[in-house]
C-alpha cells in the first residue's frame, strides 16, 4: 500500500511565486486529488501550501517535454514497418508481476501527466508536431476549423506512438490527449472520445494494452459521473482489460458496477450489452462464479414481455451452469422469465435433468438427444461425473447413511471406482460425511439440497419450531435447577 507522500509524490507540482493562495491551491489539489482517488488531505501531508499550486484543468501535458520528445524521435530513423523495441525502464506495473486492481488503476494512472499549464492550439500544435515527426501522416499547421478538428486529426494516427515509443513516453502522450479531450463540452467531444476509446482498443501485445488499459481508466476517471459518455469509455475498457487478462481491475461484482453508474446509469438494452461482454470476458477469463452471477443478472433485465428476445442469452446462460464444473445449484435458472420461455425446447428438459432428476433419466435423454448434447458443446463425461454428484446429494438428503453396494448400483460405478468417487464428493463440501472403509458404508451428517422449494421451506420451518421447543425445555430445566439451589441455600 503506497502511503500518503508516496502517493503525493505521483502528483507533478509547478512553483508559483510568493503571492500564491493557499485557498487556490487546496481547492485545486482536492479536484486532482479526486481524480487519483486520494484525499487532499493525504496530498498535502507535510506540504507548504503557499508555494506550490497544481496547474489548473485535470491532467495537463507539458510542451516543453513534448518538444523535447519530439526531438528525440526526429533524431532517430523514420518507422519503415519494423517495430523497434526501447531498453528504457518501463513504467508498466505489470513487470511487478502482480495483478491490477481498481485502486492500482487510480494510483497509477499516469504519473508525468500533470505538468505545466498548456493552452489548447499550441498543444494541439506539439502534438501534430510530434505524431508527423513518427512519420504518420498529418501536417503540423493547426486547423482552421479549431480544436475540435485538431483533436479529430491528431486521434486519427495517435496510434502511430505504438510503434515508435517506449511504454511510459506512450502513456504520456495519450494522457495528454486526455487532458485536451475533457476541456472540450462532452456535447462535442462524443465522437472523438469514442474514437480514442477505439484506438485504445487497437493497442497490441501486453505492455501497451496495460498502458491503454491506464489511459482509459484515467478517461473514465476524467469524465463527470452526470456524463453519459462513461458508460461507453467502461465498454471499451472491459474490452482492453480483456486482452490483457486484468477484467478484474476494472470490474468487481454487478453492485459496483451498477453504483458507478447510478447517477447516469445506461439505457437497458446498453446495460445488457455490457453484460454479454462482462460474461464473455470472465468465462474467458476461468472467473465461473462471477460469470454466472452476471449472466443471471442480464437474464434479469427482461420481462415477460421481451423475454422471447433472450432466447440466446438463456441458452447461453444453460450452457454455461451446465458446463462448469462446480456449478450444482441449478434450480433459480428455472425462476428467470427468459428460461421459463425455453420450456418444451430440448436445452430446457436438459436443465431440468440437472436440476432434479438421477443419473438414470440423464442416460436416457442421452442416448435419445446424443448429437442435441453435442452440439451445445457439453462433454458427456463431464456430465456423467457431474449427474453422478448431483444424484448422491439427493440421495443423501433422505438418509443418513449408505452402503457401498447402494452407491455403487445407483450411480453405476465400478466396485473399485465407490472410495474415489466419495473423497472427490468430500472434497465439493456439498455433502458432510464419514465414509468407513471397514464397514464398507458412508455416515451423512449433512447435505446441500439440489432444490428448495416449498418442501424444503416446510422442512426448515419444523427444524426451527423444534429448536425453538427445545431451548423452551432447556430453559425450563434451567429454572428449575437454579430455584431448587436457592431453596436449598435457604435452609441452610
Amino acid at each position: 500500500m503506497r502511503t500518503a507522500h508516496a502517493r503525493r509524490d505521483s502528483l507533478v507540482w509547478s512553483k508559483r511565486g510568493r503571492g500564491a493562495s493557499a485557498d487556490m491551491a487546496s481547492s485545486e489539489a482536492g479536484t486532482l486529488a479526486q481524480l487519483n482517488g486520494v484525499s487532499a488531505a493525504e496530498c498535502f501531508l507535510g506540504i507548504e501550501v503557499p508555494s506550490y499550486r497544481v496547474s489548473r484543468g485535470p491532467y495537463r501535458v507539458n510542451t516543453g517535454r513534448l518538444s523535447k520528445i519530439r526531438a528525440r524521435i526526429s533524431k532517430r530513423h523514420k518507422y519503415t514497418g519494423s517495430t523497434q523495441h526501447s531498453q528504457q525502464p518501463s513504467l508498466n506495473t505489470a513487470e511487478r508481476k502482480r495483478q491490477l486492481t481498481v485502486t492500482d488503476l487510480r494510483l497509477t494512472c499516469s504519473t508525468d501527466c500533470t505538468m505545466g499549464p498548456l493552452n489548447s492550439e499550441s498543444g494541439a500544435q506539439e502534438f501534430r508536431a510530434y505524431f508527423k515527426g513518427l512519420g504518420a501522416e498529418i501536417s503540423e499547421e493547426k486547423s482552421p476549423k479549431g480544436i475540435e478538428d485538431d483533436l479529430h486529426k491528431i486521434i486519427g494516427v495517435c496510434d502511430s506512438c505504438f510503434k515508435e515509443a517506449n511504454e511510459a513516453e506512450i502513456e504520456s502522450v495519450l494522457n495528454g490527449i486526455v487532458s485536451m479531450l475533457v476541456l472540450i463540452p462532452v456535447e462535442r467531444a462524443e465522437n472523438l472520445i469514442l474514437a480514442f476509446c477505439e484506438k485504445l482498443t487497437k493497442a497490441s501485445g501486453y505492455k501497451l494494452g496495460m498502458v491503454a488499459l491506464r489511459v482509459g481508466w484515467l478517461m473514465f476517471q476524467s469524465l463527470d459521473e452526470h456524463s453519459h459518455m462513461r458508460y461507453h469509455v467502461y465498454y471499451h475498457l472491459v474490452q482492453v482489460a480483456k486482452q490483457v487478462d486484468q477484467v478484474h481491475a476494472v470490474f468487481k461484482d454487478v453492485d459496483r458496477l451498477k453504483q458507478q453508474f447510478s447517477v447516469c446509469p445506461p439505457s437497458n438494452e446498453q446495460f445488457q450489452k455490457l453484460l454479454r461482454l462482462l460474461h464473455e470476458v470472465l468465462v474467458g477469463c476461468k472467473k465461473s462464479d462471477q460469470a454466472a452471477k452476471v449472466m443471471v443478472e442480464l437474464l434479469g433485465t427482461y420481462t415477460a414481455e421481451n423475454a422471447s428476445q433472450a432466447r440466446e442469452d438463456a441458452q447461453r446462460c444453460i450452457m454455461a451452469a451446465l458446463e462448469d464444473p462446480n456449478t450444482f445449484l441449478l434450480d433459480p435458472l428455472l425462476a428467470l422469465k427468459p428460461v421459463r420461455f425455453l420450456e418444451g425446447e430440448l436445452i430446457h428438459d436438459l436443465l431440468s435433468v440437472f436440476v432434479s432428476e438421477k443419473l438414470p433419466s440423464y442416460i436416457h435423454f442421452y442416448k435419445n438427444h446424443k448429437e442435441f448434447v453435442h452440439s451445445l458443446g457439453l462433454n458427456h463425461e463431464q456430465n456423467m461425473k457431474k449427474m453422478r454428484l448431483l444424484t448422491f446429494m439427493q440421495l443423501a438428503e433422505g438418509s443418513s447413511e449408505m452402503t457401498f453396494e447402494t452407491i455403487q448400483q445407483e450411480l453405476q460405478l465400478q466396485d473399485d471406482e465407490v472410495e474415489s468417487f466419495i473423497i472427490d464428493v468430500l472434497k465439493t463440501k456439498l455433502v458432510r460425511a464419514r465414509m468407513d472403509q471397514a464397514a464398507k458404508k458412508v455416515f451423512i451428517s449433512s447435505t446441500m439440497h439440489r432444490t428448495f422449494g416449498r418442501v424444503q421451506w416446510q422442512q426448515l420451518r419444523d427444524l426451527l419450531f423444534a429448536w425453538k421447543n427445545n431451548l423452551q425445555v432447556t430453559q425450563e430445566g434451567m429454572k428449575t435447577v437454579a430455584a431448587a439451589q436457592i431453596e436449598l441455600m435457604a435452609q441452610q
